[in-house]
């Protein structure tokens, strides 16, 4: 899986280790903290100007777990180490990505449900199919994109950062063409049983609470509501394969960390994942993204 290390083992990465990327360390101590390795010293603004000549990382136990910073400490040590303006790292990238895979996606999804009622399939069940189908093309086609964004975003400190343009280009380099749709499987895993939830709970509680309210079903209220709902029970669902997902686009290399293990397959970083930290590890961070995306679907 993505910078996967042993239970109960502990390693030194020097700079400049080949196959390595600091800055993929320190952005999973600092701004990923649910990828569930643990910062001893080196990392933040003063790691990234070189002040720290390596980076000291280890993966804690199922107990460890539960001391990991919440989203508020992890908001203000990104806060103290790099600025407030890295609290807004990577809107330009999230931007760029959103505009082609929402465009993508609402204009197929509304193509799909209109012709599949008109081929009679049952209104109920049309959001279910149309939702999924409209996200999966979505997915594959900006899959480049979202790795950009993932990346810009995991950048730390403020000196030699990659802009979206960079980012993508050294991926390239590396690793070659194929790579700019790692962790598109896990997006996949996410992203297709979200929307499939999300229109078929957003259509229905749309329903609901018009005959409830005595309100049409366009009504500003009605749309906010049922996005809400929709948007949040969807989020909470998925949110473990976003955890897979993240960590994934986060890594540099095609192999992990340790030399001579592959990367895994998505079910099985799922179930690493609960081996090395539990059940609760599925669901590191869900308040955050719960407070995101219940709001922008509303």
């Amino acid at each position: 899986g993505a910078l996967s290390v042993p239970a109960r083992s502990q390693c030194v990465l020097q700079t400049g280790l080949s196959g390595v990327d600091q800055s993929v360390l320190r952005a999973c101590c600092i701004l990923h903290p649910e990828s569930g390795l643990v910062c001893l010293g080196g990392t933040g603004g003063g790691a990234a100007a070189g002040a720290a000549p390596h980076v000291h990382v280890r993966a804690p136990d199922v107990r460890a777990a539960a001391h990991r910073p919440n989203a508020y400490q992890t908001m203000l040590a990104i806060a103290r180490t790099e600025g407030i303006p890295a609290l807004w790292r990577g809107t330009g990238s999230n931007v760029v990505t959103s505009i082609p895979s929402v465009g993508i996606y609402l204009t197929i999804y509304e193509q799909l449900k209109v012709g599949m009622v008109q081929s009679g399939l049952s209104p109920h069940i049309t959001p279910l199919f149309a939702g999924a189908l409209a996200r999966g093309v979505s997915v594959i086609g900006t899959g480049p994109l979202e790795l950009m964004r993932t990346r810009v975003m995991a950048q730390t400190g403020t000196s030699n950062q990659l802009g979206g343009a960079g980012v993508l280009m050294r991926a390239v380099t590396q690793h070659g063409w194929r790579s700019l749709w790692r962790g598109t499987a896990p997006t996949l895993y996410r992203d297709v049983p979200f929307s499939a939830l999300y229109w078929m709970v957003a259509e229905e509680v749309r329903g609901r609470l018009a005959s409830r309210w005595g309100a049409p079903r366009d009504a500003l209220s009605i749309n906010l509501s049922a996005g809400f709902i929709a948007g949040a029970s969807a989020a909470v669902i998925t949110h473990p394969f976003d955890i897979i997902k993240t960590r994934a686009q986060v890594q540099e290399a095609p192999v992990s960390v340790i030399k001579g293990q592959r990367s895994e397959s998505t079910l099985a970083a799922l179930r690493s994942l609960v081996a090395r930290e539990g059940f609760a590890g599925l669901y590191d961070g869900i308040g955050p993204r719960v407070l995101k995306i219940g709001p922008s679907c509303a």
